[in-house]
């Protein structure tokens, strides 16, 4: 049983992701995506400064933006291989991992091995971007989804993106939208939206660079930018972040028992 831990533990994306990175004393990351990135690279590069990090980012975002779109633009190629890049963060259109998996497998799944494809090719670590549900759900799709829920549509959302990532080489996977599960299940996640359900407020976008930070450097936001970022208490979203987002090794099986 230990050894099968030892597997899996060697195995887990996130332990792979850490570990090829874990040495370097900078990173440099580059965000693809709509915009549920935008000021995200910037928060997360001025976040790492504040707590006594370099991590120098960049952004190809535009608002829309599909990864299949990010994958034929000859702009966002270009940049990904020639940036010199640790990590490059993907991010699909936020409707589309929590379509049914038909559908999202085809829109998604081809680009998105495209686009990790020449990542990897250019010597970086591809990694997901998992996004949130919408405050209210899906409501531009009532006739595929009635009734939608953050909470429904958050359940598609964590399927798709696991889809998504054991199909591409198992992507290690940037887990937002856990931490915006979980400040709603606290009753907070209101909070982290804009006034249009979707996109996030400052205080989502601070929860964001948090989880990000967190994961990239795998240590909790100690420092943090305060209320100079965003009104109120943000030591919360911090320690949401840091419970989301710090690795954790998968657990041990208990031992058989034995008949005596």
């Amino acid at each position: 049983k230990l050894k099968d831990w030892m597997d899996a533990v060697a195995k887990d994306p996130p332990y792979q992701f850490r570990s090829r990175l874990a040495g370097k004393p900078s990173l440099a990351v580059l965000f693809v995506g709509n915009s549920y990135s935008f000021e995200l690279a910037e928060s997360v590069r001025l976040l790492a400064r504040a707590e006594g990090q370099e991590i120098r980012t960049d952004q190809v975002v535009a608002g829309g933006w599909t990864l299949a779109r990010h994958a034929a633009s000859p702009a966002t190629m270009e940049k990904i291989r020639t940036g010199k890049w640790d990590v490059v963060v993907l991010q699909e259109q936020s409707l589309v991992p929590a379509f049914p998996p038909g559908q999202r497998d085809e829109t998604m799944l081809p680009p998105l091995a495209k686009l990790a494809a020449a990542a990897r090719e250019a010597g970086a670590v591809p990694v997901l971007y998992q996004t949130w549900g919408r405050r209210d759900g899906d409501r531009e799709n009532p006739d595929v989804f009635p009734n939608d829920t953050f909470d429904a549509m958050h359940a598609r959302l964590v399927s798709g993106f696991t889809t998504a990532a054991k199909s591409t080489g198992n992507l290690a996977i940037v887990p937002a939208g856990t931490a915006w599960a979980a400040e709603m299940a606290a009753g907070r996640g209101k909070e982290l939206f804009a006034k249009d359900g979707s996109h996030p407020s400052r205080r989502g976008l601070y929860l964001n660079a948090c989880v990000f930070f967190t994961f990239l450097r795998d240590k909790p936001v100690k420092a943090g930018f305060g209320p100079a970022f965003s009104a109120g208490d943000l030591t919360g979203l911090e320690a949401t972040a840091a419970k989301c987002a710090l690795w954790s090794p998968p657990p041990l099986a208990a031992p058989s028992p034995v008949a005596r």
